[in-house]
């Protein structure tokens, strides 16, 4: 909750120039790497007052409309974008097929180095997007709208990580959802052998910007060998959405991600798990008892959601729902914390 209109303050000015479409990311706490107009590759720090720049590394060429993708080890990649800031109808939204850069570059924040990689199939200009996928995979899609290519299809860049004689770690089990700031658990197939726990923000990208995007690294204890206890970040760092958790071995190898909501209503499916949660509170409320029973819905045979109307003076209580499918005369019961608006008799 904000209380009145807010505050918006001038705290600094770039130190270089920056295309409109020039591209910016979130990469770690604080910090923000944006791309200039000579093909530098700069880093502001906005924790402070007086926010500090840096010119970390330089990319060789301009790149308008480029995507960046942060990957699960913290690392940056750079896919698609025109080298050319003036169109050749005179306009400059990065539309030069010409001039398009079609190869893959990953700057490392730890070290500023940045690899080429391999070099993409089509040009990715205006309204093209790039984004880390679950797997570890790049996405790197779209472009057209105006042209003066119409791109409805996308490629897939594997990082070296990939390797298909890399073995991955595995997450066995994690919570679904999870509160900022919470202690939480993980199973895994080698808790010895996990170096890094980190969390990416799904992340959301348009005209070059992934606003959406966040990379973190977690403070975590292994409990057994099989078992990570992992600390969630603040509210304020940890954005409420859905984020990737991964589990990284020594050779940087990530796992596939763990989708994993964060301070946000439970994903399709799933709830809380809180035998997999650590409360911060000293006491945790006890569980109450179902205060009620009462029938309230036929389901169908064919497994279809059912909506199910609540009383309001049920709100807060535990009530157990019945379910009668009127065909077979089956019954399938279960506990829930008013108010349902939905159930499913399939997860139960």
């Amino acid at each position: 909750r904000t209380d009145g209109r807010g505050r918006v303050q001038k705290i600094g000015e770039k130190p270089f120039s920056s295309n409109k479409l020039g591209a910016s990311i979130m990469f770690d706490v604080d910090k923000v790497m944006i791309l200039d107009d000579d093909g530098g590759l700069w880093v502001v720090d906005i924790g402070s007052s007086e926010p500090s720049w840096d010119r970390v590394a330089k990319i060789k060429t301009l790149r308008i409309n480029a995507g960046l993708s942060l990957l699960p080890d913290g690392r940056v990649a750079i896919t698609g974008g025109t080298a050319s800031a003036v169109d050749k109808d005179g306009g400059s939204i990065g539309v030069d097929e010409d001039a398009a850069v079609k190869y893959v570059q990953i700057w490392d924040p730890r070290t500023n180095d940045v690899h080429k990689g391999p070099r993409q199939q089509l040009a990715r200009l205006y309204h093209s997007s790039g984004l880390i996928l679950p797997d570890g995979r790049v996405f790197s899609g779209g472009g057209g709208a105006p042209g003066p290519l119409v791109n409805t299809n996308y490629e897939l860049f594997y990082p070296e990580y990939l390797d298909v004689s890399a073995e991955r770690p595995q997450i066995l089990k994690a919570p679904s959802n999870i509160d900022a700031g919470d202690v939480f658990i993980i199973r895994v197939d080698d808790a010895d052998a996990v170096m890094k726990v980190t969390a990416t923000k799904s992340g959301g990208m348009t005209h070059s910007r992934n606003a959406d995007a966040r990379w973190l690294n977690l403070d975590f204890i292994v409990l057994t060998s099989k078992k990570i206890q992992v600390t969630a970040r603040e509210i304020n760092v940890m954005l409420p959405g859905l984020w990737m958790l991964n589990t990284i071995d020594a050779d940087e190898v990530p796992s596939v991600a763990h989708l994993m909501g964060v301070s946000m209503a439970p994903l399709p499916h799933s709830s809380k798990d809180t035998s997999l949660v650590e409360t911060l509170e000293p006491t945790a409320e006890p569980t109450k008892a179902p205060t009620e029973t009462r029938t309230v819905a036929d389901y169908p045979a064919n497994g279809k959601d059912v909506d199910v109307d609540i009383d309001e003076d049920m709100d807060d209580d535990i009530v157990l729902l019945e379910f009668v499918n009127s065909s077979t005369g089956a019954v399938t019961t279960c506990s829930v914390m008013m108010a349902v608006a939905l159930v499913s008799p399939l997860l139960m």
